[in-house]
């Protein structure tokens, strides 16, 4: 569900498709072909609390692309960093396998099967090593 409960958005890995759905009328409203399957989503709301954008971890990507929720597009697909190194598991059909946006919507948190890590991404750069810009 996208922050406002306006809209259900639904990814198929098999049809390497994100579809958003309207909640109210249960149809869908528009949808986003990808090269690969999308798997997990976090939402960003904007300050009104509507959709502003939805980063997706798609499949065979180590890192997430990230959707204009207006424009309806992928405005940036971002590659996480190689190191660390030496995750225990590696999943080349999803070594990003999990993204959240933080309630307040100042970070982005992605993990990485990989580096066997978790990576944060800020509306500003921080003090932490793993902090790194998020895309405007």
């Amino acid at each position: 569900m996208t922050p406002d409960g306006k809209f259900v958005v639904a990814g198929s890995i098999e049809a390497k498709l994100l579809t958003v759905v309207d909640a109210q009328r249960e149809q869908s409203v528009w949808a986003i072909n990808f090269d690969t399957g999308p798997r997990t989503m976090g939402i960003e709301a904007n300050p009104d609390g509507s959709t502003r954008r939805i980063f997706v971890s798609p499949s065979f990507f180590h890192g997430f692309e990230v959707v204009d929720f207006a424009e309806r597009k992928v405005v940036a697909k971002i590659k996480l960093p190689d190191q660390p190194s030496g995750g225990m598991t590696h999943d080349p059909r999803s070594p990003s396998h999990g993204i959240g946006v933080r309630p307040d919507n100042k970070a982005l948190w992605v993990t990485s099967k990989n580096a066997d890590a978790v990576f944060v991404y800020t509306r500003s750069p921080v003090s932490s090593c793993w902090g790194m810009p998020l895309p405007a």
